[in-house]
């Protein structure tokens, strides 16, 4: 948290150049996933289950966890659909990197913190760092962080919980 603070305080000119006030926040909170990686990193590390390079996230890891929702915001953007599908177009975006982050969490919390770990096909029990594994600590980070990033959108008035309606 406090590393993604002083990243975020040393790159804000240039954050807040390129965004705007919803996309700084929204940022900031992504950021929260990088930090994620490196919690407990010496010991992920001496387990073997630690992300490659000390943490460090690639060019294909960025783009393809970006990629739905660069979709969204270049439809919303370019008006596809028109003026009616901006709110889709910007719920599908939060949603995306929600998700997005939910996953970086829980996979990092859990393999940090994860007291039993269960493989999601069958449930039987496995090493924590295992490929599909989910543990009730990391499933807990993941649904907070995704509610903080949601909740973060609609505060500033990015989405609208009553907008939708399911025929």
């Amino acid at each position: 948290m406090v590393a993604n603070g002083v990243i975020f305080a040393l790159g804000f000119p240039l954050l807040r150049a390129g965004l705007t006030w919803p996309g700084v926040g929204n940022a900031y909170i992504l950021g929260l996933g990088t930090g994620a990686t490196k919690v407990k990193i010496k010991q992920k590390e001496a387990e073997g289950i630690a992300e490659k390079r000390s943490g460090k996230r690639g060019p294909a890891s960025v783009w393809g966890s970006g990629s739905a929702g660069i979709v969204c915001a270049l439809a919303a953007a370019s008006g596809i659909g028109g003026s009616d599908f901006l709110p889709l177009w910007k719920l599908a975006f939060v949603a995306s990197f929600s998700t997005k982050l939910s996953d970086t969490i829980s996979s990092e919390i859990g393999k940090a913190y994860g007291k039993t770990t269960y493989l999601v096909t069958n449930f039987s029990i496995v090493p924590r760092g295992t490929e599909g594994a989910v543990s009730l600590e990391g499933t807990a980070a993941g649904l907070v962080a995704s509610i903080l990033l949601a909740s973060a959108a609609w505060s500033l008035h990015e989405v609208w919980i009553n907008r939708f309606q399911i025929a």
